[in-house]
Parts: structure tokens; sequence; C-alpha cells
């Protein structure tokens, strides 16, 4: 079984293993059978799960697994009987989220991000913990209020804003506002390039001037300006050594987002990486832009991944504007 499980991509593992000690500790809580799963004691746990507001996604999430680790251990599944099968249609049916509830990640619109990047721009150190003497902090300063703009500007992904190279920022001679190189791709597999505020391109020159010689623009700051060094490692024969810049991974976006919420007396929103991108897609649909614009500029192929903040989006512009 271990084999098997090692098998399954990380997240896999991670969300198999969540849903395994949600398990053990029901069965501690109510002196229930670990394994074989007894299909009454299977149901119960997922009513408990119900009765906390878990989402149908959740739930089945939950069924797969108590059926994937008795089959591993060749146990019969405890959804496999009739009662079962009546159970597994129960949830099946259970009712999607309303679109105009709140999402697992709010929108962080255009004011939003400006009362975010100045919440930023003035942290100060506090007595407990002072800012260190070789000018680390400043410099995270500086990087988190450019990747705070950039992030709405861009309608970015977090995987995408990490990997921004400084080589794609530019401003076309003739052009009023500066511009993301090969950022937009269209159905036909064209690039195109992205205006950026004027306001993000001057955060991005601050930035800039302290960032050190990395082909990144977001990257690790590290205390003695020790990430302005590349790291060399050795490689098989032909290929030699290459350079590895300290990078940021994608939850970074993602913590940043929340400590600029925090210091900007927001901390009930939900931010994650996915902020900025469905804020702007709010935006753009508050603003009068059609759906198939906006869908196109953020990016969402797939309707179903859009149609739930489309929907809040013109619900919310009607409230605004008193229409029928």
């Amino acid at each position: 079984m271990r084999a098997a499980i090692a098998a399954r991509p990380i997240n896999s593992r991670r969300g198999l293993a969540s849903d395994w000690l949600n398990w053990i500790a029901f069965c501690l809580l109510k002196d229930a059978q670990v394994l074989p799963c007894e299909p009454q004691d299977a149901a119960a746990f997922l009513d408990m799960l119900i009765d906390a507001g878990r989402s149908k996604a959740t739930v089945e999430h939950h069924m797969w697994m108590l059926s994937e680790v008795s089959h591993r251990h060749r146990f019969a599944s405890p959804f496999a009987t009739e009662e079962g099968e009546i159970y597994r249609d129960k949830v099946h049916h259970l009712p999607p989220p309303s679109p105009f509830t709140s999402s697992t990640s709010s929108g962080l619109s255009f004011n939003a991000t400006k009362v975010l990047a100045t919440a930023l721009s003035m942290k100060s150190p506090s007595r407990r913990c002072p800012a260190p003497s070789d000018g680390s902090e400043q410099r995270r300063k500086l990087r988190d209020v450019a990747m705070v703009h950039l992030a709405y500007d861009l309608f970015a992904r977090p995987h995408s804003l990490v990997a921004l190279r400084w080589e794609h920022i530019s401003r076309p001679k003739g052009s009023k506002l500066p511009k993301v190189k090969h950022w937009l791709k269209d159905g036909r597999g064209r690039h195109h390039s992205m205006p950026i505020r004027q306001e993000t391109f001057d955060a991005l020159g601050r930035w800039r001037a302290e960032a050190g010689p990395s082909p990144f623009i977001f990257h690790r700051v590290l205390p003695h300006r020790a990430d302005c060094e590349p790291e060399h490692i050795s490689t098989d024969q032909e290929v030699g050594e290459r350079e590895a810049w300290p990078h940021l991974t994608d939850r970074y976006v993602t913590d940043v987002l929340r400590k600029a919420a925090k210091l900007a007396g927001l901390g009930n929103l939900r931010l994650t990486g996915r902020s900025p991108l469905i804020g702007a897609f709010h935006d753009m649909v508050q603003a009068g832009y059609s759906d198939a614009i906006a869908i196109n500029l953020c990016g969402w192929r797939v309707r179903q991944a859009y149609s739930r903040s489309l929907r809040r989006a013109v619900a919310k512009r009607r409230d605004l504007s008193g229409e029928e």
C-alpha cells in the first residue's frame, strides 16, 4: 500500500493523509473501528462533515479516501452495500454552494490593491522585532509593494508571477504605458504584451535599484545581500554546473497579500494568490466590459472556473446601478 500511495503526486498524498487523520480522530472520539470501516460509522462520519459546513467536494473526497484505503487493505468499501449506495446518492445530490456567497478566495479590487500596497510601504519595525541593520527588511518591503501592484495589473497567478524576469518589463518607444512582453496568449498561440500602470512601473524601479543581479523580478531576500550571488549546483558531466538563484514559492504570494491585509486592518479578507485575478475580473465586469473580453484577458478558458465569479460580479454591478 505504501508503494501505491508513494506513486501519487505530492498534493494527492497530502490530501489523503489529511482525510485519514480526520477519520482516525472520529474513530477515537466515537470509539469506532478504524478498519474495516463499518457503513454506519462511515455515514456518521460524513454526516458530521456535512453538519460542519464542509463542501460537497470535501465530503466526496473523504468518501473516496475511505473506499481507497479499504481497497488497499483488501476490505470491502463501506459504500459497496445497498445502504452505502443510498448514502452515496445522498452526497451526490448535495446542493452546490450559492454563487452569491463568499468564495474560498476574496477578490482584491483596484482600491484594495492600493490600500494594501500603502500599508506595506508604511510598515515600521516593531520594538520586539527591530529591523536588521543590513537593510534586508527595507528590500523586502520594496519587493512586496511591487509584487502587490504587478499581481493586480497582470491578473497574475502566483506561479506566473514568481517566474517573471526583468527582461519582460519594457517601455516601447511612443507608448504612454510600460508593458510586460509576451504575457498574454490568444487562441492562435500568439503572444501579446500587457500594459501596466505607471505607479506599478515606479514601484518596480525602486525595487530594481535594490534587487541585485538576479534575472527574476521576485526572489528571496537574504541577509547581507546573500541573494545577489547564485548557488552553483553540480549536474552531470556534460552540463557541468548550473546557477540557481534564490527563488520564491507560489505560497509566498498568498503570505504577502495576507500580511498586507492585516497591516491595513483588512484581516477579515480571505485572500489567496488568486485574489488579484478575481478582483481584476470583478472590476472589469463592473466597469461594463463584456464577459468574453474579461475571460480572454484573465485567461479563464473553462466556463465552470469563472461562472460563480462572473455571476457575483454581475450581481454586484446591478446592486450598484440599481438595475432590476
